[in-house]
């Protein structure tokens, strides 16, 4: 059965929701024009445009560049995004509890005591047997 948090904590459900998924897209379509670049440059080398030994260098030489700056960059939003997700993940689970919590059989609770009985009328026994 699905979860309803309350009125506010849904608002903000979904306006996090959406802003998520569009750090994500965008950090994806980042990726992707980086991508696009870096296949440019290999194109413009392919037709002959970096016709001496200093132009071919200086291509590897920005070629690390683009991915340094690319590396830099996912590593500052993906560890942003993972603090967020953190958060998230702690806030969720808190509701979870909350949902399992009020719709608990009380039984459970009964259960729960008589396991909490027997684990201490053992360590009791243990007890006593090392004495």
């Amino acid at each position: 059965m699905a979860k309803t948090p309350p009125p506010k904590a849904r608002d903000s459900q979904s306006c996090n929701a959406v802003s998520k998924k569009l750090a994500y897209e965008a950090l994806s379509d980042l990726n992707w024009h980086f991508e696009k670049v870096l296949q440019n440059l290999n194109r413009l080398r392919k037709r002959g445009l970096f016709d001496t030994r200093f132009r071919r260098d200086s291509l590897r030489a920005c070629h690390v560049a683009i991915e340094e700056t690319r590396a830099w960059i996912n590593f500052e939003i993906t560890e942003s995004l993972h603090e967020r997700e953190e958060r998230d993940w702690a806030r969720f689970g808190h509701f979870r509890h909350q949902w399992e919590k009020k719709h608990q059989d009380p039984n459970d609770a009964l259960i729960r005591a008589e396991k909490l009985v027997r684990k201490s009328a053992r360590k009791e026994r243990s007890i006593r047997v090392r004495a």
